[in-house]
């Protein structure tokens, strides 16, 4: 996983360094932010742009050179950038592995409004197969989702669902009290998104 912000160097990262370390504003101390301005440089400079990775190629030589290019999406803000496969999926979800590589790109703009809270996501999957994979086995089908886990109070009694006619996914507590609610004299809410 790697991450960058163009500003890295000179930005404030008290937030950054808050949600990075799961702290308040406030308690986040200069070593954190030191810490997390260590690990964007790194990121800068071990950006993967040979896995596919983007970045703007100021000198327009088709080679990433991170002391002269600007890594991540251009433009963006900020920019996230993963590559795995399935090789680990039985272990973790119980489905075997197909073979499939999978690329992600997460990016956000500094804006305000509606579009201030939005990040975009560039999902890129590969079919590779596995050792044991006839070598004409294809995938001629799948479905895609995108996961929310949207825990409402305690999430172990949680329903979700979606309205594909207005866009919208949302989640609600199954019972008429929760008990993260409870302690506050509140019914649990419900929580839904569309954008």
């Amino acid at each position: 996983l790697y991450r960058v912000r163009p500003d890295y160097l000179t930005g404030d990262l008290t937030s950054d360094a808050a949600s990075f370390n799961t702290v308040a504003l406030g308690a986040v101390t200069p070593a954190q932010i030191q810490a997390l301005r260590d690990q964007y440089e790194t990121d800068w400079i071990e950006w993967p742009a040979d896995e596919g990775a983007l970045f703007e190629d100021v000198n327009n030589n088709g080679t990433y050179e991170p002391e002269v290019d600007i890594p991540g999406v251009p433009g963006a803000s900020q920019t996230i950038f993963i590559k795995y496969n399935d090789s680990q999926s039985e272990a973790n979800y119980g489905s075997p592995p197909i073979g499939l590589e999978i690329t992600e790109t997460y990016w956000a703009y500094s804006y305000s409004g509606a579009l201030g809270n939005v990040i975009y996501k560039k999902v890129d999957i590969v079919y590779k197969g596995t050792p044991t994979s006839a070598t004409n086995s294809v995938i001629d089908s799948m479905y895609i989702v995108q996961w929310s886990d949207p825990d409402v109070g305690n999430s172990t009694d949680d329903f979700a669902g979606s309205d594909t006619t207005l866009n919208l996914c949302y989640a609600y507590s199954s019972g008429a009290t929760d008990a993260t609610y409870d302690g506050l004299n509140l019914a649990p809410p419900a929580a839904g998104y569309d954008f």
